[in-house]
């Protein structure tokens, strides 16, 4: 079994990309974890989709898993690195399947020190597509549910809303129906936190 080590890795349900990071995400500190390449419809599959391990796997990284943590070193029971030599993803599993990104940097050094692995078949239960969007970002998302709620506290104001849509697209429009459809989607990101704060911060 290989190893890479002292790495960052923030374990979601999700796949979320090293740039979406939060500060206040549990981020834990590697000190070792075992790595299996794969090919590019495994890994493309491990990253878009709910599954678990079979018990060959599960055996194989059993306990192998370890993290730096304030009292010392523990275990995580189920966790590993898969890389098809392009792209590499954390899975932990406990009673669900986590996934992790890693740092660039990070990323780079372990296709680098895994270009002679050998590619494994694996033996996965895939249950469901969750497909990854790479363009629709943690914040986002998150920007777009947090306007979304702001918006429909207002949808019984229909002078604001029609205000709202005066002020930012700059013509006149009475159809409700429209106007709140195309403020939360016919707005680029910065034009949307500019709505957000309107909303959630002034008096119209």
């Amino acid at each position: 079994m290989e190893y890479i080590y002292d790495i960052l890795l923030n374990f979601k349900k999700e796949y979320i990309d090293f740039f979406d990071w939060n500060t206040c995400d549990d981020i834990i500190h590697i000190r070792k974890i075992p790595i299996i390449k794969v090919d590019d419809k495994t890994l493309f599959n491990l990253v878009n989709k709910s599954f678990k391990f079979d018990s060959t796997i599960k055996q194989d990284i059993e306990n192998k898993t370890e993290v730096y943590t304030r009292k010392g070193i523990k275990k995580i029971r189920y966790a590993c690195l898969f890389t098809n030599g392009n792209k590499v993803i954390g899975i932990k599993q406990d009673k669900s399947i986590n996934k992790s990104s890693l740092l660039l940097d990070e990323e780079y050094d372990v296709i680098y020190n895994t270009k002679l692995l050998k590619k494994q078949d694996l033996k996965i239960s895939y249950i469901k597509d969750t497909l990854y969007d790479e363009l629709n970002t943690r914040n986002h998302k998150e920007l777009n549910k947090n306007l979304n709620l702001e918006l429909r506290k207002t949808k019984n104001n229909p002078d604001k809303l029609k205000y709202l849509y005066l002020e930012f697209f700059e013509k006149q429009e009475n159809d409700l129906n429209k106007i709140y459809f195309e403020l939360l989607n016919n707005l680029n990101d910065n034009r949307k936190q500019e709505l957000l704060k309107f909303l959630k911060y002034k008096n119209v």
